[in-house]
């Protein structure tokens, strides 16, 4: 075989594609609050929910009358165009000769690809969901520096603000929120409140923890963001700051259906993620390519409230 044609042979890894799409970082929460639904072409279009659904109608016909004919709902379309991702590493056929397990050497490559890859679309989300320029001024709470629940001086209750945006977006969408976001600086600050305090004090409890306050609050899901970054290979930074967001997801078999009420979803094409290989320089090196092709869309805006700040 010559050097030109063993240089461009490009062919699918089965076995590391299959690895990555079952691969998932616990760290990251955008496909929890994203449910991913497959679609077969790189554009669309997706609903935008409203309230059809919740308009009291009258449904009494008498004998021999019309039926209650109501008028077809009325949809509004956003458009989706998926983007191709991807990243490369090189193996030198010498590397491949020192490592104990070269199969295992290639999954590890192929998890810390696609881990990269889930990295940027990361950041990419929770950036957007923590621009309050991203919420109208009904679905943010921008709290004050002297405000942030854990300066002495703070007068807010964030366990009352809590409650109340719970029932706020409950009457714009007809939902009750079931997941608040924070990291961990917001949950230790929540704990340590003076309304935790109080309830630990009167119930004579010896220590609050996560599920307590997920009792407390009656939500269902309180993700803690522990996920960081590096922009200069150095530093480390949260992606998840000082904020909270409160959201409805659906849950269970709903998460495949795309018209379902909720936040906003991934749009991937079929069979992807994929893992291909290909080889350079005559065969003595070996590309393993990790390759994703999706977009995201906010497809029910009102049913996330924000709260910026919380922690100073």
């Amino acid at each position: 075989m010559s050097a030109k044609r063993l240089d461009n042979l490009r062919s699918i890894d089965p076995v590391l594609t299959t690895l990555v799409q079952l691969h998932k970082n616990d760290l990251f929460l955008s496909k929890e609050l994203f449910h991913t639904v497959k679609v077969k072409k790189s554009k669309g279009n997706i609903p935008i929910f409203g309230k059809d659904a919740f308009v009291a109608r009258s449904t009494d016909r008498a004998i021999r009358a019309d039926s209650n004919r109501i008028p077809a709902t009325d949809f509004i379309l956003t458009p989706y165009e998926t983007q191709e991702q991807d990243l490369e590493m090189a193996i030198d056929y010498l590397e491949s000769s020192q490592s104990n397990s070269y199969s295992k050497y290639e999954q590890i490559i192929t998890k810390q690809l696609w881990d990269s890859l889930s990295l940027n679309r990361e950041i990419e989300i929770c950036n957007y969901l923590q621009n309050p320029d991203n919420f109208n001024l009904n679905n943010l709470t921008q709290i004050s520096d002297s405000d942030s629940i854990n300066n002495p001086t703070s007068t807010i209750n964030i366990i009352e603000l809590i409650n109340s945006t719970k029932e706020s977006i409950r009457l714009k969408t007809g939902r009750i929120p079931n997941t608040v976001i924070l990291n961990n600086s917001v949950l230790e600050a929540i704990i340590n409140s003076e309304t935790i305090t109080e309830l630990i004090y009167n119930h004579k409890l010896i220590k609050p923890n996560l599920n307590m306050i997920k009792d407390y609050l009656q939500i269902e899901n309180i993700i803690v963001s522990t996920a960081v970054y590096s922009q200069d290979n150095i530093n480390l930074r949260n992606i998840w700051e000082n904020n909270i967001l409160m959201t409805y997801r659906s849950v269970g078999n709903e998460k495949e259906n795309k018209y379902n009420p909720q936040l906003g979803y991934i749009f991937q094409l079929e069979n992807m993620p994929e893992v291909d290989t290909y080889y350079e320089n005559g065969g003595k090196i070996k590309i393993i390519r990790c390759t994703d092709n999706f977009c995201w869309k906010v497809t029910m805006p009102e049913a996330a409230h924000l709260i910026t700040n919380v922690v100073s």
